[in-house]
């Protein structure tokens, strides 16, 4: 019997990592629950994620303030109709609509997710985007209090938001099927690779977040030290055309290749024999943790939220400071020359992930589901 009712607001609903570990909660959410998804997507990449059926709202929103009531409206339907209403928003900026939609709403639990490290925010962006990044940690600050629980999937994440809005932060960690990993990982290539083998492989939606143009002025210096090397990249997004001029301009062609719209990027891995990440800054980084299931070494630039909690804080894997492409290049070149410790490293953190299991998980997240 369907006796309650969960909503999973996620505006931008796309390939990637936020998706896929909210299919991971949506498919934990007990039997007794209806499941309802709002989202700004006009094609929203959750279904293609899940295996649950689930009632699908979009919202004809060009800006998240607009969503308010609207968002209001499909809380307060049927509200009466269930004996527990949770609504589960991810992300500070959705985490923020989603408090002030629910105001004075009494039969509503607010479960607000945190994905990205409030450091996101100190980044400069320009001036106006500066001011608007302020205004979020305010407004975290002293909305995120009106909330009934506060996830957050790292342990530096929970303790950093604590510092900011003073509130009890429970860690939930992005947890994962190993079976399944494996499965797919051993399944036909989407697309031909170029290269046989020396394989560097970066998988991240193509934008500036991901840092992919770092990558490539990175890989350039490699190249010097060592041309049998190549570098492949996997994803889709704006900076498709930047990274693609870099290669032609750089000649670069014979050792790059990118490919876009694969859907299962796993079997790649198997193919690869080091994963490098040049990211700015990211939620919890999944492709880190995938490139240690698939028994790839990781080498990446330093970032909060969950990277040195994957990596061991270094010794699970070779976590950089943010240096010049030259200084980076050395760093990947130091690490190739000492594969033995490269590959002991990547042993100890996949004895580290056990602790991200899907069961481990998918009991904690129901946990906190019969708390609230």
């Amino acid at each position: 019997m369907i006796d309650k009712r969960i909503i999973f607001f996620h505006p931008y609903s796309i390939y990637g990592g936020a998706d896929l570990s909210i299919s991971k909660l949506i498919d934990s959410v007990p039997k007794n629950y209806l499941i309802e998804f709002i989202t700004f997507s006009k094609n929203p990449k959750i279904k293609f994620y899940t295996k649950r059926k689930f009632k699908l709202h979009k919202l004809n929103c060009n800006r998240a303030v607009y969503s308010i009531l609207p968002l209001r409206k499909i809380i307060k339907n049927d509200i009466l109709k269930y004996k527990k209403n949770i609504i589960l928003s991810n992300q500070n900026f959705a985490n923020i609509i989603t408090i002030m939609s629910c105001i004075f709403l009494s039969k509503i639990k607010i479960i607000l997710f945190e994905r990205n490290h409030i450091s996101e925010l100190d980044l400069k962006k320009g001036f106006f985007k500066n001011i608007k990044n302020n205004f979020i940690k305010i407004l975290i600050k002293y909305l995120y209090k009106f909330s009934d629980l506060i996830l957050g999937n790292s342990k530096e994440l929970c303790e950093d938001l604590k510092k900011l809005c003073k509130c009890k932060i429970q860690l939930l960690y992005n947890f994962y099927d190993f079976k399944k990993m494996h499965l797919d990982s051993i399944k036909k290539l989407e697309k031909k690779i170029n290269f046989k083998d020396n394989i560097i492989l970066n998988v991240g939606r193509l934008e500036e977040q991901k840092n992919q143009l770092h990558l490539l002025k990175v890989f350039k210096y490699v190249l010097k030290k060592n041309n049998k090397l190549r570098l492949l990249i996997i994803g889709n997004g704006k900076y498709l055309g930047k990274l693609r001029n870099f290669i032609n301009k750089n000649n670069l062609n014979k050792y790059v290749q990118i490919l876009t719209k694969i859907k299962n990027s796993l079997p790649y891995y198997k193919r690869s024999f080091l994963y490098v990440s040049t990211s700015i800054y990211e939620g919890f980084p999944n492709v880190i943790l995938e490139a240690i299931a698939m028994n790839v070494p990781v080498i990446s630039k330093k970032y909060k939220s969950g990277l040195r909690e994957i990596l061991l804080n270094g010794n699970g894997g070779t976590i950089i400071n943010n240096e010049s492409p030259k200084s980076f290049a050395n760093k990947i070149i130091h690490t190739l020359e000492n594969r033995q410790k490269m590959y002991k490293k990547v042993k100890e953190a996949k004895d580290n992930i056990k602790k991200f299991r899907y069961d481990i998980g998918k009991k904690k997240f129901q946990k906190f589901l019969n708390s609230v």
